[in-house]
């Protein structure tokens, strides 16, 4: 009975030993779970950028770093047109108009006129508009009536160079004018003057005419 007493003793000490050494390797495992937890996570890797085949890497240097951001680009202002005069004024003055009763002073203004005009393109509503406003004294008395009769008339308004001309024609160059310069275009020879005597006299009519060549013919 004795000797199975040391015996039971001799076990229960060998199962305390190896219990002890499991709770030790035990204790082991639990510290190293705890430092394996406390232990930062590595940082993500960075995002990928596919790079351009025929794109060379851009290095920016300190400078271009420190440099301002760049100006917002600059408006370019359009080319102005000759019909659109700057301010609403004509390159070159016009001449004024008093409403003569003289032919040959109007068909001098209108071919001043006509001279500023055909320097610029100007718009056909524009050219009449500063024409007008060279109207004076008995020239704008006429105006103001034309435009009396043609809005009580139902008429449509002028609005190119060339009617006004027409109209102003109507009432500033007589007919009996006109028909002393048709027989004077007739009647033209060179006589005793030289070719360019001839030739100017010639034109200066058919000017004041508004014959081209064509209708120089039928006159004649």
């Amino acid at each position: 009975m004795g000797a199975q007493m040391t015996d039971l003793k001799g076990e229960h000490g060998t199962l305390a030993s190896n219990f002890a050494t499991f709770q030790e390797q035990m204790q082991n495992v639990q510290d190293e779970v705890r430092s394996t937890v406390r232990q930062p996570h590595p940082p993500p890797p960075p995002p990928f950028r596919p790079v351009r085949p025929n794109s060379p890497p851009v290095e920016l240097s300190t400078e271009d770093e420190r440099s301002e951001p760049p100006s917002p680009p600059r408006r370019i202002r359009p080319r102005r047109r000759d019909d659109e005069p700057e301010k609403g004024k004509l390159k070159h003055d016009l001449p004024e108009f008093f409403g003569t009763s003289e032919p040959d002073k109007y068909l001098e203004w209108e071919m001043n006129v006509d001279k500023v005009f055909n320097m610029h393109y100007y718009a056909e509503d524009y050219k009449v508009n500063a024409a007008i406003s060279q109207f004076h004294l008995n020239a704008n008395t006429w105006w103001l009536d034309v435009n009396r009769r043609r809005r009580r008339d139902g008429d449509p308004e002028i609005v190119t160079w060339l009617q006004l001309k027409r109209l102003m024609r109507q009432n500033f160059v007589r007919k009996s004018y006109q028909k002393q310069l048709r027989n004077e275009l007739q009647d033209l020879r060179q006589g005793s003057r030289t070719v360019w005597d001839f030739y100017w006299e010639l034109v200066s009519l058919r000017t004041k005419l508004q014959l081209d060549e064509s209708d120089e013919s039928m006159e004649a």
